[in-house]
């Protein structure tokens, strides 16, 4: 065999190599936040795994700082293939000391420990970079499918196999990866351990049994602070019994005994819980629910048709059925919700298998945003709901409670139809209430009878929120476009007074010294910006373009802040280091600036794609899919003559960049709302078709760096263009929540774009 034919032969090893690695690094990314968000809060979720993945930036630097000093580097090819197995080990051994080890306290212990895998694979690709940067394009494209790839991988791991079972196939993916580094390494220890490895793992992800019993015993989990399940542990002084757990790409599902013969408890990452209750067909049985708090918006008006967004266990069914409903429409976004509901059939009476009632196992927002029916009732009860703490969705987005979901409801109200909310404190109402506000004015509702269009009632008794200095707990609140009558204020009084719940608005009869500032609104004695601003926390209503509905901070959160400092200060030490040096200079400010970038356009575009896709999940792995795949294309191709000619005197990729995103800003919107009732099918195809032409532009700049810098400034720069890109992701991945949060992700995107526009201007690499 000739050498060129050898050679050829060896990077082909190499690419297929760094596509398994590259690919098992995002599964095992994506397993990290399915792993810390049945641990954590959502903040803290995302600050450690942030933090975690700036290993990947680490491994980088630790490359250009060592790999011409210590012996390890000499032999990079055995280097490589070593690193590698590490990667494979770190993945299960770190993952198991979380897993098994009691809740850690303070939580950055568990970033440290999560951050050893991406050190090590930070190593391996700076490495496979640096030994390889000829053909650097063709590296960028295996390691960008491999990602691709990882991001629709990962779900049909995770729905197959559950989070141990793809823990597992992660691992191995890193092994045979390390066995094809190591194919013309002669020393046989280097093979054997792999390839003993592999076998062993295979035959563990086999044994179905040993992995859904170790999945169940999750002891970080069972004593974290911040579960459901240490919650009733406190609250019962005894073990919490889990008879059901399910762990997909969307969320941990389990099913506990809470001690009480009438109920189970649906809990859904640790966080949120859903009541079973136990029925038996015969609603005399279950009457005791007319006791609840929730009863009363089944007791104000008719509820012949209703619709219930987040339906979870079932209860708020039966609460339906007793209200005397006979038309039920149960939406429920988590499968694995349902899949528990119908795993204790026996228990629940079959609730969703009632002739009552119809199930539809999608998303809320999406669901009313297609259907063409309307309903006396639409109860959304308590949707993100959880006895530990609601701060936990802080970051995440929520479309079903923003300015354009409430004109949604209110359009799908038949005639003196009401809209019923569930929430769980006094921030969450009165958010609610100045975003009904707006909607009600928007829509010509005179502000001076604003407080004739909604009920609101505290779970609490008057005396027990006095004692507790005017506390609102689990308030209900109902709305209507139409004000409500006398009549109907009576009839709620009746029930508010049987169940002695304290009054927070009711028409014609009582209102909370609070209610006074809607009053000052509508007869004018405070503009809308006044009354909003007069909570002591963000009351803003959100919107489709800002849809964070629980970020109460009204500044910038101390947590985002901290984080974004800390990364930042850590890229700008590392960059400190080279400043007197102009090549490593110019290496910095060009590969920070693409790493700014990317993530500036790349999240916008996952976040405005949740309502369209009705997932979350989805959206992140179609949207990633369609990115990293057109990236890896446009990575193969950045060395073509076409691109070359393009970028001879200017690189008008940057510029090609900036048009595809401010185009897709205008033109996305506009193609969602035009299909947002297909299938789900056709709807990947739609984002696929529209981001992966950009995804090819992105997937550009990255490897026509690394071939600069070979070629013309230094080849030891190729690990630091590395770990500055790996650190200045991070950063712009946090900068992009703190923009998209407090301005809305049009306003991310604008600047993701801008940054594309300034390489355009000046580019340091042609300098």
């Amino acid at each position: 065999m000739s050498n060129g034919i050898l050679e050829r032969y060896k990077r082909l090893l190499i690419m297929v190599g760094l596509f398994l690695v590259s690919s098992s690094m995002f599964i095992y990314e994506v397993l990290t936040t399915r792993l810390f968000s049945t641990v954590l809060v959502y903040h803290f979720v995302f600050l450690v795994t942030s933090l975690a993945i700036l290993g990947t930036g680490i491994g980088g630097i630790i490359v250009f700082l060592f790999g011409e000093k210590l012996r390890i580097f000499k032999d990079r090819t055995k280097a490589i293939s070593l690193f590698t197995l590490i990667l494979a080990l770190s993945y299960i051994v770190i993952t198991l000391i979380i897993y098994k080890l009691p809740y850690i306290n303070p939580y950055f212990i568990y970033s440290i420990m999560a951050s050893v895998p991406f050190v090590f694979g930070g190593i391996v690709l700076s490495l496979i970079f640096k030994e390889f940067q000829v053909i650097g394009h063709k590296l960028y494209f295996a390691d960008l499918l491999g990602s691709s790839i990882g991001s629709l991988g990962i779900l049909v791991l995770m729905d197959g196999l559950g989070f141990i079972g793809t823990l597992l196939v992660v691992s191995i993916m890193a092994l045979v990866a390390s066995l094809v580094f190591a194919v013309k390494i002669k020393q046989r220890s280097i093979k054997i351990i792999p390839i003993a490895l592999i076998i062993v793992l295979t035959i563990l992800s086999f044994n179905r049994s040993f992995v859904i019993s170790f999945q169940k015993d999750f002891t970080a989990y069972i004593t974290s602070p911040h579960t459901v399940i240490s919650y009733w542990h406190d609250t019962m002084k005894r073990d919490v019994d889990i008879e059901y757990t399910r762990w997909d790409s969307i969320s941990r599902t389990d099913v506990i005994d809470i001690g009480d013969p009438n109920r189970k408890t649906i809990i859904t990452d640790g966080g949120a819980s859903a009541p079973m209750v136990q029925f038996d067909g015969n609603l005399d049985k279950v009457d005791y629910l007319k006791e609840n708090i929730e009863y009363i918006s089944f007791q104000v008006g008719e509820n012949d048709s209703t619709l219930l967004i987040g339906s979870g266990g079932g209860e708020d069914v039966l609460l339906a059925l007793l209200g005397e409903s006979n038309q039920i429409d149960a939406v429920e976004i988590n499968p694995s919700t349902i899949d528990a509901v119908k795993e204790f059939n026996t228990f629940n009476g079959g609730i969703y298998n009632l002739d009552e009632v119809s199930l539809f196992v999608e998303d809320g927002r999406k669901f009313i945003s297609t259907t063409n029916k309307k309903y006396n009732h639409i109860y959304l009860g308590k949707v993100f709901s959880g006895v530990v703490d609601n701060s936990a969705a802080m970051l995440s987005e929520n479309y079903i409670y923003t300015e354009e979901a409430y004109n949604e409801y209110l359009n799908h109200l038949s005639d003196n139809g009401r809209l019923t909310f569930v929430f769980n404190d006094m921030k969450e109402l009165f958010k609610s209430l100045n975003t009904m506000t707006k909607v009600l004015v928007d829509r010509g509702i005179d502000k001076g009878e604003i407080a004739d269009h909604f009920i609101a009632i505290n779970s609490l008794s008057k005396e027990n929120s006095q004692q507790l200095n005017g506390e609102i707990y689990m308030p209900v609140v109902i709305y209507k476009e139409t004000p409500f009558t006398e009549e109907e204020s009576q009839l709620a009084l009746k029930e508010i007074e049987k169940q002695n719940r304290e009054i927070i608005n009711l028409p014609y009869i009582e209102k909370r010294e609070e209610i006074k500032l809607y009053e000052y609104y509508g007869n004018g004695q405070i503009e809308y910006d006044r009354l909003v601003d007069a909570f002591a926390f963000n009351a803003e209503p959100t919107t489709d373009n800002k849809p964070f509905f629980y970020d109460y901070d009204k500044g910038i959160s101390n947590t985002l802040l901290f984080l974004l400092l800390g990364i930042l200060a850590f890229g700008l030490i590392i960059i400190a280091t080279v400043f007197n040096n102009k090549n490593l200079r110019k290496i910095s400010f060009y590969f920070s600036i693409i790493g700014l970038g990317f993530m500036l356009v790349e999240i916008p575009f996952i976040q405005k794609t949740i309502l369209f896709m009705g997932s979350t999940t989805r959206a992140f792995s179609f949207i990633l899919f369609a990115l990293l795949f057109g990236g890896g294309i446009g990575s193969y191709v950045s060395g073509s003559r076409i691109i070359e000619r393009l970028n001879k005197k200017k690189d008008y990729i940057f510029l090609i960049i900036g048009g595809f995103n401010l185009v897709l800003a205008f033109v996305a919107p506009v193609v969602f709302n035009s299909f947002v009732g297909s299938d789900i099918v056709l709807k990947f195809f739609i984002v696929f078709a529209m981001i992966f032409p950009l995804g090819v532009f992105l997937g550009m700049p990255f490897p026509r760096g690394i071939k600069t810098i070979s070629q013309d400034i230094t080849p030891n720069g190729v690990p630091l263009a590395w770990g500055i890109n790996g650190v200045m992701s991070v950063v712009s991945s946090i900068l992009s929540l703190i923009i998209s949060m407090k301005l809305g992700f049009n306003i991310t995107l604008i600047l993701g774009t801008m940054f594309y526009l300034l390489l355009f201007i000046k580019n340091p690499l042609r300098a």
